[in-house]
């Protein structure tokens, strides 16, 4: 199992709900409604924030792939 999924299972319902909600739309291209930001000195990578949850992601051409997602912290990015 990878990494994302595993993080959600662990998640109470009310925020894997939140996070699932927020990667489809990362995934969709729907990012106007998203707290998004560009990581600094990365090319195409950027986050988004759901209350102490990051979801990282790169932006490619036609689509957006989720890179990781975990708890804010000091070692987040």
């Amino acid at each position: 199992m990878d990494r994302i999924h595993k993080f959600i299972r662990k998640l109470s319902a009310d925020e894997a709900r939140r996070a699932l909600e927020a990667i489809t739309l990362v995934r969709e291209g729907r990012l106007n409604t998203l707290d998004v930001r560009k990581l600094k000195g990365r090319e195409n990578e950027y986050r988004v924030r759901i209350g102490s949850i990051r979801i990282q992601f790169v932006k490619k051409e036609t689509y957006n792939h989720i890179t990781d997602i975990e708890f804010r912290g000091d070692h987040t990015y």
